[in-house]
């Protein structure tokens, strides 16, 4: 085990996490078949307010199969997923679940003093800055869980140690910066627009979770060292 933290390669990191999709297009676009198909009939059928929450629920809990699936190919590989239902829910989705839910809280409990005292956007963001750091840091548990680690808010507070800052310009600057461009595109009525806007979305989306992992793989295997890291016992 390094004695000191690596400084984590976040150039690196950010220009693989944008090739991403690319590089596994195949494999992400089977798995995103089902978001993809929720998402295009939400933009056809407007749903009514009680089909409305359902609708919701549905694309969230395919999204995360999804981020599963993804943090699963850029840690280990896609023949961890292959031979997975395009469509499925395990206790491995319910713990990736348990631990999104648990994060996003302790984040938004440490940013709830910034979002109740800036009403200034400039101002908001730096008061921001503890939040993104504590979930940037605590958001290494979840590429553990979906590779079926075992997770642990200290396991991810001591993996990420040295390397906070270096964590929110991968796990949420970049995601954030991307989320704004696609933001700003035009939402026209139109079918094939409306196809290319969820494509862009979901681009943004694997980016964002591709980035997370890649992050993790190389503080893991800083950790266990390069012997480790290789396969070949050490004593």
């Amino acid at each position: 085990m390094s004695e000191l933290p690596i400084k984590l390669p976040v150039a690196k990191i950010l220009l693989a996490a944008l090739a991403a999709p690319g590089v596994h297009a195949r494999t992400i676009l089977w798995f995103a078949i089902p978001v993809i198909a929720v998402r295009v009939v939400g933009s056809l059928v407007e749903p009514a307010s009680a089909a409305l929450f359902g609708w919701a629920l549905v694309n969230f809990g395919l999204t995360l199969i999804l981020a599963v699936v993804c943090h699963r190919i850029v840690v280990l590989g896609t023949q961890s997923v292959a031979g997975f239902p395009i469509v499925w829910w395990t206790w491995r989705e319910t713990r990736f679940l348990g631990w999104s839910l648990g994060i996003g809280l302790i984040a938004g409990l440490v940013m709830l003093p910034a979002l109740s005292v800036s009403q200034s956007p400039w101002l908001l963001i730096p008061l921001l800055l503890p939040g993104l750091y504590v979930f940037s840091r605590l958001a290494l548990v979840l590429p553990i869980v979906a590779t079926d680690g075992v997770a642990g808010l200290g396991k991810a507070w001591d993996l990420s140690r040295g390397n906070g800052l270096r964590l929110v310009a991968v796990v949420t600057l970049l995601p954030f910066s991307l989320e704004v461009v696609v933001a700003w595109l035009p939402r026209p009525d139109v079918l094939v627009l409306d196809l290319l806007l969820i494509f862009a979305e979901l681009y943004v989306f694997v980016v964002g979770v591709a980035a997370l992992s890649m992050a993790y793989r190389e503080l893991d295997r800083a950790r266990m060292g390069p012997l480790e890291s290789a396969g070949v016992a050490t004593p």
